[in-house]
């Protein structure tokens, strides 16, 4: 009897560890990577106007999806600019908008390269123009923005913003 209830616990025994090496040999499911998202600029301005002292952080990224949305960035954006983001075809498109606070001088830009598209997030990757040590510049407050315009649907409502920059000296 012992040695039958021995191969009976060897049985459950392999059992158990075919079980748990089963379970362990479900497939990984590797993040998706990246996808480029194409753009287009809307506009790209250097000199910039309006209320920047709402802002909380410097640089500020936005994505707009609607015109009433950008109702409420329109006092930041030059009134000649305002067309070219109202005309977008919110139904199609989405702006995103990266402005920058108050620069000391000319020659400050900030110029959106590439965008790319993970599961919930979009990582916006940027330069922002500086004059180069010891150029001449002019001695005026400027405020830089760049307004692009990317498929709406690379845009979920609940999608996250990742801004990489750096600077360049130009």
């Amino acid at each position: 009897m012992s040695s039958g209830l021995h191969a009976k616990s060897a049985v459950a025994a392999a059992l158990a560890f075919l079980l748990l090496v089963l379970s362990a040999c479900r497939p990984i499911v590797a993040p998706r990577p990246p996808v480029e998202v194409p753009f287009e600029t809307i506009v790209d301005e250097e000199w910039g106007t309006g209320l920047y002292d709402a802002y909380t952080q410097d640089p500020h990224l936005i994505l707009v999806t609607s015109e009433s949305e950008f109702s409420l960035y329109a006092p930041y954006i030059l009134p000649e600019h305002l067309s070219l983001v109202r005309n977008i075809d919110f139904s199609k498109y989405a702006a995103l908008m990266l402005l920058r606070d108050m620069q000391g001088g000319s020659k400050h830009q900030v110029v959106i390269e590439s965008i790319t598209k993970g599961d919930d997030m979009l990582v916006v990757r940027a330069q922002f123009w500086e004059p180069a040590p010891g150029e001449a510049a002019a001695t005026v407050q400027t405020l830089p923005y760049h307004i692009v315009r990317i498929g709406k649907a690379y845009t979920i409502e609940s999608t996250k913003l990742e801004l990489q920059s750096y600077p360049v000296h130009k």
